[in-house]
């Protein structure tokens, strides 16, 4: 196998345990048996967030075991082991998935935000989205209406370089503290808006994932139109408007990102 390689600083789970990218690219370095987070652990997003005393690495899915409690979705790794993010941190359950999590910055303070299909967290009432400010959940307003039969927030994206910045929910949901919305809503540190079009709001679909690109937001999903009007499957949001880019090649995946992480190794070849 040939490996084409830029420096390198990247986190991956493999199996259940952690394994730490380091240059150059064919050292890696796996963690003790005390990084374990369990047979039965599914990740599926690795944040680090500074919560004011040096960064912190979360695990965030479902699943994990952390020591003697089972079905964690939030883990935060202190170095040497993981520890509950809050007091009750496995509250959420295994059949509560979190698709989501990102860093958010709001006050000048970093944030770990997750979204999924949960309406409580760490025993506090939270409506499919959470914040945690390394030491209490709290919810973000009231949330997203809850459904039954829908994913619920699938990915979250902050935007702007300021002390308080913007994040956009998305997924599949019709409302956001009871205000239609269809799939996407933005959070302004009060209270969750629609995205408004000249002819609808939102999308018409479900939104698969999303990323911030030279100062807009674009969308990808199973969506025929956004804000209106026609788009297949893939949109751009400018902050104020939308309108549709070209249509993918294929089926809506998830949109490649590595926020935070400046170096990418990449494989090919046999």
């Amino acid at each position: 196998m040939h490996q084409s390689c830029v420096p390198v600083l990247a986190a991956f789970l493999l199996g259940s345990s952690l394994a730490v990218a380091q240059e150059p690219c064919n050292r890696w370095q796996a963690e003790s048996a005390t990084a374990s987070l369990g047979p039965q652990a599914f990740v599926e997003n690795l944040i680090t967030v500074d919560h004011g005393a040096g960064p912190r690495f979360y695990a965030v899915g479902q699943g994990m075991a952390v020591g003697s409690i089972n079905e964690v979705n939030v883990a935060a790794w202190d170095g040497s082991a993981w520890r509950l993010a809050g007091d009750a941190a496995d509250a959420l359950g295994r059949e509560s998935r979190i698709p989501a999590a990102t860093r958010l910055i709001r006050g000048g303070q970093e944030l770990l935000v997750i979204g999924g299909q949960f309406d409580i967290v760490d025993l506090v009432p939270a409506m499919r989205v959470a914040a945690f400010d390394g030491a209490q959940w709290r919810p973000l307003g009231a949330g997203i209406t809850p459904e039954f039969d829908v994913e619920g927030v699938r990915t979250l994206v902050p935007t702007g370089d300021g002390p308080d910045q913007l994040l956009y929910a998305a997924g599949e949901f019709s409302r956001a503290e009871g205000t239609i919305v269809n799939n996407i809503a933005m959070w302004d540190g009060s209270t969750w808006s629609p995205l408004e079009g000249p002819l609808g709001v939102g999308a018409n679909g479900l939104i698969v994932d999303a990323v911030e690109w030279n100062g807009n937001l674009v969308v990808v999903g199973e969506f025929t139109a956004a804000g209106g009007l026609p788009a297949d499957g893939a949109a751009i949001w400018n902050g104020v408007a939308w309108s549709a880019l070209p249509p993918l090649p294929g089926p809506p995946t998830d949109l490649e990102r590595f926020s935070g992480v400046p170096h990418l190794c990449t494989v090919s070849g046999v």
